[in-house]
């Protein structure tokens, strides 16, 4: 599995999907790779029901950027895991009701 250090992607293909960059290392297990973008109030429930299972989780506020123009928060969040338990993570998002 490799990853991209720009777009924080693990993918089995030489090139990232994302941006196209074709220099992509050796994924390790501690990489924060990206999983899914989630409304605010599920990524905070994510979050907090991932840290009871001291599974480490980031989120990254994300959205058109007119909420920041009057400052609201952005309406969702981008969701950062280790590779390590990236698939359990997918597999939770995927199941959720």
């Amino acid at each position: 599995m490799n990853f991209c250090e720009s777009c924080n992607i693990a993918c089995i293909d030489d090139i990232c999907p994302k941006c196209g960059r074709k220099k992509l290392r050796e994924v390790t297990d501690e990489d924060f790779c990206f999983v899914a973008e989630v409304s605010r109030m599920y990524g905070r429930n994510l979050k907090d029901n991932l840290e009871k299972e001291n599974i480490e989780c980031a989120l990254m506020p994300y959205g058109n950027g007119t909420n920041a123009i009057v400052g609201l928060p952005l309406e969702d969040y981008l969701v950062y895991v280790p590779y390590k338990n990236l698939e359990y993570v997918r597999q939770l998002i995927s199941d959720k009701p």
